[in-house]
C-alpha cells in the first residue's frame, strides 16, 4: 500500500530531523573541542541528504517524461504470450 505524497514527504522530512538532531546531541559526547564543527557538519549532511532525498520523491511523483513504445513491440509480446 502507497502512502500519499504529503505522507511520505512528511515521514521522510521527520527521518532527516531525527537524524540531523542525534548528530546535533551526539556531538558533545564525541569531542569538547570541535563541537560546533560536528553541529555544523551533522546538520548540513542531514539537510544535504534530505533535499537529494526531495528532489528525487518529488520528480517521480509527476513524471515529465513516461516511456514510450512502439506498437510493433506489443504486438510481439502480445503474441509471445498467446503461445505459452
Amino acid at each position: 500500500m502507497a502512502l500519499s505524497p504529503p505522507v511520505a514527504i512528511t515521514i521522510g522530512t521527520l527521518f532527516w530531523l531525527a537524524f540531523a538532531l542525534l548528530g546535533f546531541f551526539a556531538a558533545a559526547r564525541i569531542s569538547k573541542e570541535n563541537t560546533q564543527l560536528i553541529w555544523v557538519m551533522s546538520i548540513l549532511t542531514a539537510f544535504c541528504c534530505w533535499l537529494s532525498w526531495f528532489c528525487t520523491y518529488v520528480a517521480q511523483i509527476n513524471p515529465l517524461i513516461g516511456p514510450e513504445v512502439n506498437g510493433a513491440i506489443v504486438m510481439y509480446f502480445r503474441e509471445r504470450n498467446k503461445q505459452v
